[in-house]
């Protein structure tokens, strides 16, 4: 019954969108209005799943969320772009692996023989990630280590993460569709703003793109940086806060903490032997401040086995 009331609300939202279509026709301010009147009813529709299932829930406001980025994009690209064909409105609407219609003719189409290896790459993966997590989940590290638990879990669920996400644009691509790579070795990432680069590249884009830029990246780039992480955290404590009926802020503080590290360091490039120590200290960097982004993601269900420390909301 859950998964009926996730369907519905996707469905719907789907369909609202639809209802942008004709309004890519019209004058940006008059465009704005429609699209601020759908986005808000969209972003209602997660509601229609019950209270109780708080993944459901988070899942269908991270499916809303995502189609009206998609809208947002269309808006912010009717000013100097043809309008689509209702064909390609319609497969942009349902294609998982893009936020930015403009770009999506400039994705890479690999070779079948690249996407049936990139498969079974990311199975492994998916498989090591998932069966480590079993057993990490069932020792109940908690009992010795709040930091332990953390980043055993948080280590495991990153390589079935990845694993997922290979395997997903791997079929993806065999039937022929375009998409944009989701990830791409950000176990390697020398700092926080390439690990950004890498991570989450539908994201990455759709920022880039559409508020990066706009609001003067290319003059001030701390300071867009730190407007888009910012706006990043807002849609997850969106996403967060419509599945728990309460606002955290740990999402926005997890971002916004990024953010500080992704501006100071996007003109770090280092090269040789200090890209290895300044991988490591990503990697600790992001295990440590992750842990603000999962305590969000235990109240939707139990990821840690013991209750949060104090500092963390916990009793």
């Amino acid at each position: 019954m859950v998964i009926l009331h996730v369907a519905i609300a996707i469905v719907t939202a789907l369909a609202g969108a639809g209802l942008f279509y004709p309004a890519l026709g019209l004058k940006r301010h008059h465009r704005r209005w429609v699209l601020l009147a759908l986005a808000v009813a969209i972003l209602l529709l997660p509601l229609l799943v019950p209270s109780a299932a708080r993944m459901a829930r988070f899942l269908a406001a991270a499916a809303c969320l995502m189609i009206v980025g998609k809208l947002y994009d269309l808006h912010h690209a009717a000013d100097w772009t043809p309008r689509p064909s209702l064909a390609t409105f319609v497969a942009f609407m349902a294609n998982p692996f893009t936020l930015v219609l403009r770009r999506l003719k400039d994705e890479p189409t690999p070779l079948r023989r690249e996407n049936r290896l990139r498969l079974a790459r990311g199975a492994a993966m998916f498989i090591v990630g998932e069966g480590l997590g079993v057993l990490v989940f069932r020792a109940e590290l908690g009992a010795y280590s709040f930091a332990l638990e953390h980043v055993a879990k948080t280590v495991c669920a990153m390589i079935a993460l990845y694993g997922g996400a290979e395997i997903a644009i791997a079929l993806w691509r065999l039937l022929g569709l375009p998409g944009r790579e989701p990830m791409h070795n950000f176990f390697l990432a020398p700092t926080p703003a390439e690990f950004w680069r890498r991570h989450n590249r539908w994201v990455y884009q759709f920022f880039r793109e559409n508020f990066f830029r706009r609001i003067g990246g290319g003059r001030s780039p701390v300071l867009a940086t730190l407007v888009v992480f910012g706006i990043s955290g807002l849609m997850h404590e969106y996403v967060f806060g419509i599945a728990v009926e309460r606002v955290q802020g740990f999402p926005l503080a997890f971002f916004m903490v990024q953010g500080c590290a992704v501006a100071a360091t996007m003109r770090t490039k280092p090269t040789g032997r200090r890209a290895l120590i300044w991988i490591a200290m990503t990697i600790v960097f992001n295990l440590a401040s992750s842990v603000l982004f999962f305590a969000s993601l235990n109240r939707l269900g139990p990821y840690y086995s013991d209750a949060l420390p104090r500092w963390l909301g916990g009793p």
